[in-house]
């Protein structure tokens, strides 16, 4: 007579429901509600604030930043601090150390010897030194 001996490969997550206690079944089911809850609000929400901009006109015809996280328009000729704030993407008033840590990163990303445009250099450096200079404060 051959002896065989076979293995039962489980997943502990996925093991008979009948080795759980009543307890852990209640629990797990709770779990499952609950994701299944918020990721029903969230979509919700993301759909409300689509539907609102549909009817407002403005969620295909981007204004600065509706649909997205960037400043989509040109480059006014005398540039103007809330210019420079947006090609920054700081505020108008903020301080020092934030305005460099922002021109540093967009600068690294924009320079021309990193393969950058040597006009978008120039329209970033001319925003820094607006913003750090206090010109044109309202």
């Amino acid at each position: 007579m051959v002896r065989t001996t076979h293995f039962l490969i489980t997943n502990p997550f996925h093991s008979h429901k009948a080795s759980r206690s009543p307890v852990f079944l209640q629990a797990e089911g709770f779990i499952y509600i609950g994701a299944s809850l918020l990721a029903v609000s969230f979509a919700g929400k993301q759909g409300l604030h689509f539907y609102r901009s549909v009817m407002n006109k403005t969620a295909f015809n981007s204004g600065p930043m509706i649909v997205g996280r960037f400043y989509k328009g040109c480059f006014e000729s005398p540039m103007t601090r809330k210019e420079a704030s947006l090609i920054l993407g700081v505020r108008e008033m903020a301080e020092e150390p934030k305005v460099m840590e922002a021109y540093k990163k967009i600068m690294f990303m924009n320079h021309p010897d990193n393969g950058g445009s040597t006009f978008l250099a120039t329209k970033i450096n001319e925003a820094k030194e607006l913003l750090l200079s206090g010109a044109d404060k309202k």
